[in-house]
């Protein structure tokens, strides 16, 4: 709630709305991939990108890129390895027990 709405930082158009539209910043330069002077939307189909390089290029011109790239890499290392060892893990203990002993 950084930006003072909620943002899918899962979507891209979202992303690009908010750094693009909201927060004013330059798209890359389409040359270079350098972050450089602000390109015209040319419509709803425009799109610039939210790629790792892009998003560390304009870390160093607002504090949202760093943390969008800081959710991505958690989510990714959640994704790839916590979620499935842990569903592993509770598929090699088998079905969850109900209890020690007889309740009362």
């Amino acid at each position: 709630r950084i930006v003072g709405h909620p943002v899918l930082l899962s979507s891209p158009q979202q992303v690009c709305s908010l750094l693009y539209e909201e927060l004013k910043l330059p798209p890359p330069n389409s040359r270079a991939g350098e972050v450089g002077a602000m390109v015209k939307f040319k419509g709803a189909n425009q799109t610039h990108t939210t790629n790792e390089e892009t998003l560390q290029a304009l870390s160093a011109l607002h504090p949202i890129p760093g943390i969008i790239l800081e959710h991505r890499h958690i989510n990714k290392m959640l994704n790839t390895f916590i979620t499935p060892l842990s569903d592993k893990a509770v598929q090699s203990r088998g079905a969850p027990s109900s209890g020690a002993g007889g309740g009362g």
